[in-house]
């Protein structure tokens, strides 16, 4: 409300249009996160933050060429804009374009060395490729720089899962779980992983974590059909 009467006596304020934009993702309305997004770039063409913004609200929009190019937009605004460019990576991961995706979070660390979203995404990026090696090693420095970032933790568990590095798997599984509790993919990761084990009553339990936090989560469903045989 504040900012709609900011609004009457600044009716071109890109900065007022690209907060109200703000507020709106921040309540998952995302039609008028975008909406809002847009007025700010109509009124100011070089506004590299509200470009990535509406980038942002497309993405989780599940518009991923449209939030590409945004993001683009603010990158050639502002070449050293190391969220876009960690934000066009990830984009780029999503249509399976791993190699290209490496660049940006290269180009985003060398702005900011301890960017642990970066640390975290180029790790996904290295064992989407194959190369866990290089993936443990960033994704490590992430948790070094920040040792309370969740997701880094899960990330790490996925891949010593795949190593049959279970001990530390479980580890780095129950600290992601410990961090965020009411994230339901580390729960649905962690039934997978208890499958895996052999210990399928908890697995099961897991699972059903998975969905009382996210009652529409396919894949858990799915997971807990499959286990309920064993």
């Amino acid at each position: 409300k504040e900012i709609n009467k900011q609004l009457i006596n600044y009716p071109n304020s890109s900065i007022l249009f690209n907060i109200l934009g703000a507020v709106f993702a921040g309540q998952n309305n995302f039609i008028e996160a975008i909406n809002n997004y847009k007025k700010a770039t109509s009124i100011n063409p070089n506004y590299a933050q509200a470009y990535n913004n509406l980038g942002v609200a497309l993405h989780k929009s599940d518009k991923i060429n449209d939030a590409i190019k945004n993001y683009e937009k603010a990158i050639n605004l502002n070449s050293n804009f190391a969220e876009a460019l960690n934000n066009l990576g990830n984009a780029l991961i999503e249509i399976n374009k791993l190699k290209e995706s490496i660049s940006f979070f290269e180009k985003a660390l060398k702005i900011k060395p301890e960017y642990v979203e970066a640390l975290n995404c180029i790790g996904g990026a290295y064992q989407g490729l194959g190369d866990k090696k290089k993936a443990i090693s960033f994704l490590e420095k992430a948790i070094k720089i920040k040792p309370e970032y969740a997701e880094a933790h899960n990330s790490l568990a996925l891949i010593y899962s795949d190593l049959a590095r279970f001990e530390e798997a479980l580890f780095h599984l129950s600290k992601s779980i410990e961090l965020k509790p009411n994230n339901e993919k580390f729960y649905n990761n962690a039934g997978n992983l208890l499958n895996n084990l052999g210990r399928y009553e908890e697995a099961n339990n897991a699972y059903e974590k998975a969905i009382s936090i996210k009652p529409s989560y396919e894949k858990a469903y799915s997971n807990l059909i499959f286990n309920l045989n064993y």
